[in-house]
């Protein structure tokens, strides 16, 4: 009910009731096989792996944008790193190269699947996007569900 509280009734459209409803649907079955499928088990293996095998340590997490032409990514060499989205397309000016790749927006994840497959960083990647990659370009899939 607290979460109730930062919707007025104006906001509650029939439209956005049945997306949130169809949305919810189609979450079902991914988030079933995220807790059953074997390759799921395996990858929550391989997460459970990295729990705190860098506690204490400095984290940075890179993103995309214009600003990152006037940065020098080389400086983040030896440091652990998150790279997001398409942080490859600066892979041709720098030696740089993240720690990790994260891509979490499944219509990104569509469009670049092929891109993405390329990278030999540990990648992760949203569970329900799975069928774009092989288990050999990928080291882990996250689930993008926030409500299971």
């Amino acid at each position: 009910m607290k979460n109730l509280e930062r919707f007025s009734l104006q906001d509650l459209s029939t439209k956005r009731v049945v997306n949130g409803i169809y949305t919810r649907i189609a979450d079902i079955f991914p988030a079933i096989a995220w807790k059953i499928h074997p390759n799921a088990l395996q990858n929550k293996a391989k997460i459970k792996e990295l729990k705190d095998k860098y506690r204490g340590k400095r984290c940075v997490i890179v993103a995309n944008g214009a600003s990152l032409k006037k940065t020098d990514l080389n400086k983040l060499q030896g440091e652990i790193t998150f790279g997001l989205n398409r942080i490859y397309l600066f892979f041709a000016s720098t030696e740089f190269r993240p720690t990790f790749y994260i891509a979490a927006d499944n219509l990104f994840i569509d469009q670049y699947s092929q891109e993405i497959s390329t990278l030999t960083m540990k990648k992760f990647i949203n569970w329900d996007r799975r069928n774009l990659f092989t288990q050999q370009t990928l080291v882990s899939f996250i689930s993008n569900l926030s409500m299971y």
